[in-house]
């Protein structure tokens, strides 16, 4: 991640200017990038970023040689050789069209053509190494993987110089000791504790926490009588009026360790940007825990040495379980809980941590539930057209829906119905389904569905209704949803149609039926003849098939073909169970309503087709046929 990107995210080592500046890398930069350490993730670690400038381009390897020393050097000091695994470290290369560095003090002054002007004697101080371009170096640090807000600048010069602002500690190449001095200086917020040869400070207690006005060392009382910290005069370049807590260490002499008050400021500092508590699982701070399972919750500890691990969950205190932690749902109430974890990092380098620096805290947000399902629900339905007319070819569009963001239905079923009411019945007029494997979460599909309207719906009002998964094979989160009807308008058929058909409940497939010859069942006929009324109609029945058919009188063609036994059998028990039925009068509507009882064991012939029509007579069942219908196919199963 780039500087760009993480400028405010880490703030406090960052002065706001760098962002004022323009730090962002320019697009067709060629500088070479190396990561020479990588502990983890820069976005949990300390990215130190390391430029050189003095070195021409055929000296690349002697800076990738530097670096390294660089980093060897660094690490080989407490705290950060404990530390190290908190840190990455990665090189940026710009070539300079010359070696060195200016020397604007030397007679004749020495002229360097460097990438950032590295020069001493700046601002008039003589041992003073810096820069004179850092806004390009600080955009060559921003091309680093991630760069935190402080970087090593390494001077390819033998002569001894450096000099430090909040953003870079410059040093040449060989003055390594230095580095670590100026690092305290820009990293660690750390004092210089070197006295000098006079003057007396009287001015306000400085905010670095290694020295200090005070001569009872108020600031470092904790430590004072154990790893050679006490109270010594002369610090801040002066001999007096400011203490220092080691009579010689880094922050005095470079290249002596750093004492007890800078590492605890040091360790202190790495803290603010690096969690102890790395990778937790799960990831999402907010986690839904459904009955009945169970989730364990860890983490990856990040402290090199002896920490102290402890779980709250709802305030109270669990028993010690390490690095993880199982949550059980069905030994907690639904709703919401929450789960912290804290990992205090118990370094005997630290004895003083007031804002709790060493303190990581993770929250889990655990909701307690049964599982998510899913939730299937029609939105809208409209016949094309409008006014379906009886007996014609209807299409009911309407769309579907998983209301559920969370859950996929799996497979379901579309049914569509006709009903006097808006109130579902397994009686109501079915037209038939859609089968679906699945709608996913938050789905939508948008169905046109192709159906029937039987001849035997009345022409007027009626209610079109489509319902989803009316066998509740989708457990569901709200199964009232499942439905929806639209009040519509019936045509009557085009004629004088004469029609038989099937008006069993749930079936759409109103010219054929199946009977199990075996447990026997029944067959709902459906007549309509509107220019019928008042006539007798009879249903007659073969196993013979329907053409030629029977001619009753000249035009005019029964589609059976006489059947010895079936059609017989039903003329001669026309007024008995079961066929007592097939005789009857059409209504006043122009329908009537044969049906079949079939007990069971009559027929046992497994996959007989037979064939019922119906004829009319008149009124006075005298004076010839009035018309026939068609026939329908009946199927006798086993």
């Amino acid at each position: 991640m780039s500087l760009c990107a993480t400028v405010f995210r880490k703030t406090l080592f960052i002065p706001l200017a760098l962002a004022a500046l323009g730090l962002c890398p320019r697009s067709g930069t060629a500088q070479k990038v190396k990561t020479l350490l990588k502990s983890g993730d820069t976005a949990n670690r300390f990215d130190i970023v390391v430029l050189g400038d003095g070195y021409r381009a055929s000296e690349e390897a002697k800076f990738n040689a530097d670096v390294q020393a660089l980093s060897n050097y660094f690490f080989s000091f407490e705290p950060f050789k404990q530390y190290k695994s908190y840190f990455n470290l990665h090189s940026v290369f710009r070539a300079s069209k010359e070696s060195g560095a200016s020397q604007p003090d030397k007679n004749p002054p020495i002229v360097r053509k460097t990438a950032y002007g590295a020069t001493y004697n700046y601002k008039g101080k003589k041992d003073c190494l810096f820069i004179s371009d850092d806004r390009l170096a600080a955009r060559d640090a921003a091309l680093a993987p991630d760069f935190d807000g402080k970087a090593f600048i390494l001077v390819n010069d033998s002569r001894k110089g450096q000099c430090h602002d909040p953003t870079f500690a410059v040093i040449n190449r060989s003055n390594l000791a230095w580095a670590m001095k100026l690092w305290g200086f820009t990293y660690g917020l750390l004092g210089d504790e070197k006295e000098g040869t006079t003057g007396f400070y009287n001015g306000n207690d400085p905010s670095n926490p290694n020295i200090t006005t005070s001569p009872f060392g108020t600031k470092w009382l904790h430590w004072i009588g154990s790893n050679g910290i006490s109270v010594f005069a002369g610090a801040g370049g002066f001999k007096a009026g400011l203490y220092r807590p080691a009579l010689d260490s880094m922050m005095r002499t470079p290249g002596k360790p750093y004492n007890a008050v800078c590492i605890e400021q040091l360790i202190k500092q790495v803290y603010v940007v690096v969690d102890a508590i790395e990778k937790p699982v799960p990831n999402a701070t907010t986690f839904n825990l459904y009955r009945p399972s169970k989730k364990t919750f860890t983490f990856t500890n990040l402290v090199p040495g002896t920490s102290k691990i402890t779980w709250f969950l709802d305030g109270k205190r669990q028993p010690n379980s390490g690095g993880a932690i199982v949550l059980d749902s069905n030994k907690l109430t639904n709703g919401t809980h929450k789960l912290l974890v804290f990992v205090q990092d118990l370094t005997s380098a630290v004895k003083n941590d007031p804002k709790k620096a060493l303190l990581s805290q993770r929250t889990w947000t655990v909701i307690v539930g049964d599982p998510p399902k899913p939730d299937l629900s029609p939105l809208g339905v409209t016949p094309v057209p409008t006014l379906p007319r009886a007996g014609t070819p209807v299409r009911i569009d309407t769309k579907i829906r998983n209301l559920s963001s969370k859950v996929d239905a799996g497979a379901f079923q579309v049914e569509f119905f006709l009903s006097k009411d808006p109130f579902f019945t397994t009686s109501d007029i079915y037209l038939g389904s859609k089968s679906f494997a699945n709608l996913p979460k938050s789905g939508v599909v948008d169905l046109k569905f192709n159906a029937a309207l039987p001849y035997f719906v009345d022409a007027g009002s009626w209610y079109l209704g489509v319902q989803v998964d009316r066998l509740n094979r989708v457990v569901e989160q709200n199964e009232q949803n499942n439905l929806v009807w639209r009040k519509i308008t019936t045509l009557a058929p085009f004629g004088c149609v004469r029609t038989l058909e099937y008006a069993d409940p749930l079936q759409s497939s109103y010219r054929q039926d199946l009977i199990s010859g075996t447990s026997g069942g029944f067959a709902n006929m459906a007549i309509t003849a509107p220019c019928n009324k008042g006539n007798w109609y009879v249903v007659l029945w073969t196993g013979k098939g329907t053409s030629p058919g029977i001619q009753l009188k000249p035009g005019m063609v029964l589609p059976l073909n006489f059947d010895p036994v079936l059609t017989n059998f039903v003329l001669l028990n026309m007024n008995h169970i079961p066929f007592n039925q097939f005789i009857g009068k059409v209504n006043s509507n122009g329908h009537g309503f044969p049906y079949l009882s079939l007990p069971p064991k009559i027929l046992q012939t497994t996959g007989l087709k037979t064939n019922f029509a119906a004829l009319f007579l008149p009124p006075s069942a005298s004076g010839g046929f009035t018309g026939v219908t068609n026939p329908v196919e009946q199927i006798f199963t086993k």
